[in-house]
């Protein structure tokens, strides 16, 4: 068996924890077989190995499967970490979708609202417009039937003077009819008053 000196260097030791090997994680027979045949490899030789040889070789081994003990819970933790802030990291980012859903819905009922009330003021101006132009409408619809009305009344008044005009015709049984204001300019003599002739004017 080679002397302790020219084995192959184990690496940096880890600090055992107390207890070493009689850590309270149970081990499987699998990991005993191990530790045997790994003390079988290191102390095969011809001679017998003495107890510091063994005693070496045993304290290498523990310190190996310590290390590797500490690894795995290192691992094991660091796993359990990252999947905690995986799904931290999820749920942040399933609330920033939501929150980016919901902004885009309130901005398209905003866009819709904004056109409905786009048309209502554009149908409230199209019905002020229509209601105004329908005054209009009436405004010049009374008008034009009070004049109709002032020139029906100076038609009539002037069927009164008519006998004055005509006298000819004064002991005719027949109604005169009204004629139209321009005809009946024609058809004064010359000596005519003027108040009859202003009167007779539309």
């Amino acid at each position: 068996m080679p002397p302790p000196s020219s084995m192959p260097p184990s690496g940096p030791r880890f600090l055992m924890e107390p207890g070493g090997m009689q850590s309270p994680i149970p081990r499987q027979r699998e990991e005993y077989v191990e530790f045997h045949r790994f003390l079988g490899e290191v102390l095969q030789g011809d001679g017998v190995p003495t107890l510091d040889q063994w005693n070496t070789a045993w304290a290498e081994l523990c310190n190996v499967y310590d290390m590797r003990d500490q690894y795995e819970r290192r691992y094991l933790l660091e796993r359990t970490k990252n999947e905690v802030r995986e799904r931290r990291f999820q749920r942040v980012l399933t609330s920033a979708y939501r929150l980016y859903l919901r902004v885009r819905d309130l901005e398209q009922h905003m866009a819709r609202e904004e056109v409905e009330r786009a048309d209502r003021t554009l149908q409230a101006d199209i019905d002020a417009l229509l209601e105004e132009m329908s005054a209009e409408e009436r405004r010049r619809a009374d008008e034009t039937k009070a004049i109709e009305r002032e020139l029906q009344d100076e038609l009539l008044a002037m069927e009164a003077y008519a006998p004055c005009f005509f006298p000819q015709r004064a002991h005719t049984h027949t109604t005169p009819r009204a004629a139209h204001p321009s005809s009946l300019r024609s058809a004064f003599p010359a000596g005519c008053s003027s108040w009859s002739r202003r009167s007779l004017r539309v």
